[in-house]
This record gives structure tokens, sequence and C-alpha cells, in this order.
């Protein structure tokens, strides 16, 4: 039956994912299902093509973020690697069966004319089966100038949830990714503010001895005003941070908040942390991040040699 609170996260595509089974899936304010479309938090909400460990390690990682950006300050970078350019997937998003979407994007080379990217969506609930969405579908490849040109391509859902895959074997920049319902392209957007957790672990895993020196830092339309309620949740479910922030980006649509968690003295564990944005006085979206602070190992467990190379 759910769990039922007037706080929990409202269903997205239909789906109670946290009524179901506690998820605490975000609600995007506008048309755009991409969450962080434009790069401006880096790489989050995207991850690498799960597909084994073979390979070495490269000193030029497959893909990182630019400066050179078509929307805001950053954008997309896929970049030539030694071991090969692994394919970049973002997490699954939630779509509605049998309804009509259309994918859109910015991109341009940085090589070449005719630069080839493979931009595709799937459906990771299908074991690759879907007959729309399948993995070999007839999608098209695209080949890129060295201007930014949008991209788009529409297609009827078969399945509950895509994820998008991105790759070259060239160096090409991509912004501006929208999934809209309809069959036709529309202006590209992205919420009036994000924000994003920075602490003093790049992947926010903080060691127990080291401090957090949380931030949140903010993106958005220049000069824009609002309030940003920051709450943190322990292991336990239990609120245990809460403050509120009134701030007003500047002319380049940022801002940095200090987050008190060290002299809050929040302890160690998993912890997940909800951000409430306002806008013009009324609630505007919610969104989830996470940090960890504990006791790292000292790499000297019996199991310490055994690895699992396939992640799923």
């Amino acid at each position: 039956t759910g769990v039922k609170s007037a706080d929990n996260p409202p269903p997205v595509a239909n789906i109670d994912f946290y009524g179901r089974d506690r998820l605490h899936f975000p609600t995007l304010p506008t048309k755009n299902l991409i969450p962080n479309p434009s790069f401006e938090q880096g790489l989050r909400y995207m991850r690498w093509v799960f597909g084994g460990g073979g390979g070495g390690l490269s000193p030029i990682p497959s893909y990182t973020i630019s400066n050179d950006a078509k929307f805001g300050e950053k954008s997309l970078k896929l970049q030539k690697s030694k071991r090969g350019n692994f394919a970049l997937m973002t997490f699954p998003i939630p779509v509605v069966f049998g309804k009509t979407y259309t994918m859109s994007f910015y991109a341009k080379s940085l090589d070449k004319n005719n630069q080839i990217l493979n931009l595709r969506v799937f459906s990771p609930l299908t074991n690759f089966k879907s007959k729309i969405l399948a993995r070999n579908s007839k999608q098209p490849t695209w080949r890129l100038s060295k201007e930014w040109k949008r991209f788009n391509f529409t297609f009827k859902s078969d399945t509950r949830a895509v994820c998008l895959v991105i790759s070259s074997y060239g160096n090409v920049l991509i912004d501006g990714i929208q999934l809209e319902e309809g069959d036709k392209a529309t202006a590209f957007v992205s919420p009036e503010v994000e924000g994003n957790l920075i602490t003093s672990d790049s992947d926010n895993m903080i060691e127990k001895s080291k401090p957090i020196d949380a931030k949140f830092v903010l993106f958005g339309k220049p000069d824009l005003k609002g309030k940003v309620r920051i709450r943190v949740k322990d292991f336990y479910d239990k609120f245990i941070f809460d403050k509120s922030y009134d701030f007003k980006l500047d002319n380049k649509g940022e801002k940095t908040i200090k987050l008190p968690f060290d002299e809050a003295k929040l302890g160690v564990g998993v912890f997940m942390v909800r951000a409430d944005y306002t806008v013009g006085g009324k609630k505007y979206y919610t969104d989830y991040y996470r940090y960890s602070k504990m006791k790292f190992l000292t790499n000297t467990h019996p199991s310490k040699n055994m690895f699992n190379n396939q992640y799923i």
C-alpha cells in the first residue's frame, strides 16, 4: 500500500517511488525530464555504462566537463582515450508507457567536421529487448560540425523507463539535453535554479577524521532571488539538520552557501541531504543529495584482494 505522508515526494510518470520503495526521486519543475540538462552540476545524474572490468587505466578520462558551453557555464566533453571511449549513460528516467517523446541536444566537434556521435535511448527494464528502444535499434548516429547544432529524434515509449547513452571516438561537446513529451522539439529549458552539494571529497565519501567542509553551490538565472531549505536525514530516517537560506544569484547565475555540517557534529554514517527550493514565494521543486562519513578500511582484511568485475 505504500507509506503516505504530506512530506513524501509525489509520483513520477505515474510511479509512486517513495510509497513503494522509500526511494526519493526528484520531480523537475519544467517540461524537460532530464536532470542537470546543461551539466552545471558536473556529471551528476550520469554514470558509465556497465559491462565488466576490462581495459586499463588511462590518464585521459573518456568524459569530463568543459567551460565551452552553449547554455550556462559548462558542457559535457567526450574526449579521446587510449583505452577506448567508454559510453556515458544517464540514470534511468521514468516515462509513461505508450506516450510519444522527443529527445533533443546540442553538440559540436572539436576535431573535424563530420565527427560521429552516438547518442541513443534504450530501456534498462527489458534486458535490451524493447522493440523501439533496443540498444541496436535504427536510431540515427549524428555527424557533427565545429559549430553548435541541435539534433533531435522522436520515439513512442514501450517501456516505463529510459536511459540516454552517449559515446564518440573523437573530442566532442554536448549541451542542452532535453527529453519532453510530444512529437516535436521545443525550446530548451532548464530549472531557474539548481544546486550541488560539494564536500572535501569529490565523491562525498569522507574519512571519519577529516572535515566535511560542506558547501551548497547554486546555479541558475542571473540575479534570481529565492530560498533553499537544507535538511539532513540519517540512516534511521531522522532529520538531524534543518536550516533555510535566502539567496540571490550573481550576474553569472551562481551562489555558494557554506553549510555548517562540521559545527553541527552530525556524526558518522550515510546521510541524505534534501534541498527544497522556493522561488517567487512559491515552492519550486525538491532535489536530493548524499554524503557519507566513516572510518575507512586499511586494506588488511583477508578478503582485500577479492573483487567483482561485473556491476549491474
